[in-house]
Formats: structure tokens, C-alpha cells, sequence
């Protein structure tokens, strides 16, 4: 046993050099029977991943370098031929997580609880309503407001939102939204005080904290939305084209797409890695993720998949302005890398590994260089949940406004209705007159470290 734990230890530690000389690297791997169904990122670097290990769900907190800080199983939901695990975890900024999970029980039980950075249950709430039930691992989100929690969630055609009190876990407010269809995913951008979320049916969905929705058509069937830039969105999704043009064929090309502020399609870029060959009958191809950061660009994970043996894991960083690959890389000997976290132009990301003797997660971390690009986004380290904290007056007026803050901002920006950039102030105070001498109807956007939001602005 000792022997065979030793050559154990010696294959991580090759593999983990091997991957270290380039961008990506490996920090840790648990080959234990475990599955990943979620990972969150904390503003400190730590790393939590949650699944089902054994048919109990649990929680893995790893410190920035693949170090295991803890590791628990959270065994007092076990039942005979039962199977429980978490689905979604969402980091606080105290250092503790929200996770959310669902069983195969009877009654289809689902749990929503707390836990501080060491992994103690602060609070836990089970079948609030029924609404939730059959949580699903790509059906369902946990978003984090004020001092709100919104459990959201896809089922049987429709969306159940749930509202709990963070502090408590208590409900607060349940709605149903019929004839849905979203894809959730890791990451929903919080945009002008409102959820972007991605629609497949040819649509996006706003989402406000009060639970009001408004509908957006598009001409693609999107399955994320990765960012807002200075004048739009970047979205993504993977398609079927058959060489000839037709929609539809037994490959897969994954897609990113640029729109205007009203989702009118700027911009397709059809895209396959430049280390593939393009072998259609093959070769799928898809991504799982796509991470703005602020000085890197995009980046993105991936599976690829060879017939129907072979999946290889796959990395790349893209330049916003045209999608161009900065580069990439595949990974060997994993299912699938399917969640992506980013933090500070560091990144983290866990595959999933499947054989017929074990399942383990390989969890990695990677290195984006610093490239130039002209694109504005909304980057990760942007994209934070709060209320605006800014407000402009006298609106309407017949003079000039004021826009004053109660935290320091980073840039201001005017446009007027038809898109077109009117004012522009990237070292902003704590109040600043803002002259507008043409009467009409414009926008302002404010970007600061908590927040990017806009309003409307009359001058008479």
C-alpha cells in the first residue's frame, strides 16, 4: 500500500510539472470518489468545490495554491438508496459560502444552507415551498444581494425564484415564471442593478432584485452572457453547422457573439481553436465558460471530444477586441472541465475524471498574461452584486447635473440615445458637475469597485 501510494504521489508530481512550464497548472487532484458539481472563488483566493462524494454532499475549501484547508462531508442527510449532493456554492464576502443541493428522496428534498470559511452550518433551510425541487447541477443558481439570497431555478418549463434572508435563511419571497427556458451557469452578470440571463429561446432575461423580468430578443440561441462592454454585450453559445452552411450537424462549433445595448447582433465569430484540425466527423468542440478579467481579456474552458472515447480538456485566452486566441492549451486524462472562477487575473478552473476505476476532480490554476486590447467590459472583479450608491440631480433640468457618490468611482460616462459617447471623465469626484448644452434624453454610466449601473438623464 505504501508502495502503491508512492507511485501515486510521483505520477500527480510529474503531471504537475508537466503542466506547470505552461499557463496552466495543475495545484491539486482528489482521487477519491468524488464528483464536482459547482466551485466559488473568494475575494481572498481560497477555492470551494462541492458535489457528492459517496452519496453524501460535501464541501472542499483549498487555499490559492492547492492546498486542502478542510474537507467535509456532511453525512446527517443520508437515507437509504438515497443521493444527495450540492449543486451550487456561492462565496460571501466574509469568507463563507452559500450552497444549495437536492436529493432523490421521495419528496424531492432540497437544502439551502450557510456555512462560515471553516465549513460550520450557520443556518439551513429544506423544502421551503416545493417550488425548487429537483435542483439540477446546469438548472440552477444561487445569487447574492444586499442581504438577500436568490435561490433561482429550472424546472418543468418553468423558473422558481425563492428569496431568503441571509442572515437567517428564512423565506422571504417565492415566484413562479411559466414558460421559461435560461441557462444559469457559474457566473450571471449584475448589470445596472439587474441579472442578465441567458435565454436560449432567442432571448435574454433581465431579472431585477425585486423579481420583475423584462425580455430581450436576440438572433442567436445564447447559453451565457460573459460580459457587458462600454457599448453592449459579449455572449456565447455552441452551435451545429455542417460544413455547407447548413444549421445543424454532428459536430460542434462554439460561438461568440457581440450586440449593441439593444441586443442587435454586431458581430459572430465562429471558433475553432487554432491548435484543432478541423475534422467534422470526429471532433465536438464546445465551451463550458468564458471569464472576463480586466488586463487579460477573455478567457475560456472547454471540452473536446474525439469520437466517442477520448474528452480532452481545453483552455484559451481571447482577445475581446476581435476573439482572436492568445492562446491555449489541451489537457490530457480529463472528462471535462466544466467550472471557471476568476480573481484578481488569477484564475481557477475543475475538471471532472471519469474511469472505470475511479472519479476524481483535478482542479487548476491559471495564468493569463497582460495583453493589449481596445475593448471596454465589465470584468470579473467588477461584476459585484450591490446597489448603486450614486445619484444625479436635478433631473430633469435646464442647467447642468450633478452626480455625486458616496464611494470613490473610476469613470463616468454620457451617451446620448444613439449610442454615440458624448462625455467621458476617468478620474471622477465624490461630486462632479456634469455640462450637457444640447437639450434631449441621455444615458450615464458609472463604473466603480462595487458596481457598474446607469440612469436616465433629462435636459430640458
Amino acid at each position: 500500500m505504501v508502495v502503491r501510494h508512492f507511485i501515486l504521489a510521483v505520477g500527480l508530481s510529474l503531471l504537475t510539472l508537466v503542466v506547470q512550464a505552461q499557463w496552466v497548472e495543475v495545484i491539486h487532484e482528489f482521487t477519491e470518489w468524488k464528483v464536482a458539481d459547482d466551485m466559488a472563488v473568494t475575494d481572498s483566493g481560497y477555492v470551494y468545490i462541492c458535489g457528492n462524494e459517496n452519496n453524501f454532499p460535501f464541501i472542499v475549501k483549498l487555499d490559492s495554491n492547492g492546498q486542502v484547508i478542510w474537507d467535509k462531508a456532511y453525512t446527517d442527510y443520508y437515507e437509504p438508496n438515497s443521493y444527495f449532493g450540492y449543486t451550487r456554492i456561492t462565496a460571501l464576502p466574509d469568507g463563507g459560502a452559500v450552497v444549495a443541493g437536492s436529493a432523490n428522496y421521495s419528496d424531492d428534498t432540497y437544502l439551502v444552507q450557510r456555512i462560515d470559511a471553516n465549513g460550520n452550518r450557520l443556518w439551513q433551510t429544506r423544502n421551503l415551498t416545493g417550488y425548487t425541487v429537483g435542483l439540477k447541477r446546469d438548472d440552477n443558481t444561487i445569487l447574492i444581494h444586499q442581504n438577500n439570497v436568490y435561490l433561482i431555478n429550472y424546472n418543468d418549463d418553468d423558473i422558481w425564484v425563492s428569496v431568503l434572508d441571509l442572515q437567517s435563511g428564512d423565506l422571504i419571497q417565492d415566484q413562479k415564471f411559466s414558460d421559461e427556458w435560461c441557462f444559469f451557469g457559474e457566473a450571471i452578470p449584475f448589470i445596472n442593478n439587474r441579472w442578465v440571463i441567458a435565454n436560449p429561446n432567442q432571448e435574454v432575461i433581465y431579472l431585477d432584485p425585486e423579481l420583475n423580468i423584462e425580455k430581450k430578443s436576440t438572433n442567436n440561441h445564447l447559453r451565457k452572457i460573459a460580459t457587458a462592454t462600454d457599448n453592449g454585450y459579449i455572449g456565447f453559445d455552441t452551435i451545429h453547422i455542417d460544413p455547407n452552411g447548413t444549421f445543424y450537424s454532428p459536430y460542434i462549433e462554439p460561438i461568440i457573439v457581440y450586440y449593441d445595448t439593444n441586443w442587435e447582433e454586431q458581430a459572430v465569430h465562429n471558433f475553432w481553436p487554432d491548435t484543432l484540425t478541423h475534422a467534422p466527423d470526429t471532433l465536438d468542440m464546445g465551451f463550458n465558460s468564458i471569464v472576463p478579467l480586466k488586463n487579460q481579456g477573455l478567457l475560456g474552458i472547454g471540452t473536446l471530444r474525439k469520437g466517442t472515447q477520448e474528452r480532452i480538456g481545453y483552455f484559451a485566452q481571447i482577445n475581446p477586441d476581435n476573439a482572436s486566441i492568445v492562446k491555449d492549451t489541451l489537457v490530457h486524462q480529463i472528462d471535462a472541465v466544466r467550472f471557471l472562477e476568476a480573481n484578481s487575473g488569477t484564475a481557477f478552473a475543475v475538471g471532472q475524471i471519469y474511469s472505470q476505476s475511479r472519479l476524481g476532480v483535478r482542479v487548476f490554476k491559471i495564468h493569463p498574461e497582460t495583453i493589449s486590447f481596445n475593448t471596454v467590459f465589465t470584468a470579473t472583479e467588477d461584476l459585484k452584486q450591490t446597489e448603486s450608491v450614486w445619484r444625479v440631480y436635478p433631473n430633469p433640468t435646464s442647467n447642468n447635473f450633478t452626480l455625486e457618490s458616496e464611494e470613490q468611482l473610476d469613470w463616468i460616462k454620457i451617451y446620448d440615445l444613439t449610442g454615440k459617447l458624448i462625455y467621458t471623465n476617468n478620474a471622477p469626484q465624490f461630486s462632479n458637475e456634469i455640462p450637457l448644452d444640447q437639450a434631449g434624453v441621455y444615458i450615464v454610466q458609472v463604473g466603480g469597485k462595487n458596481s457598474i449601473s446607469i440612469q436616465k438623464m433629462v435636459r430640458l
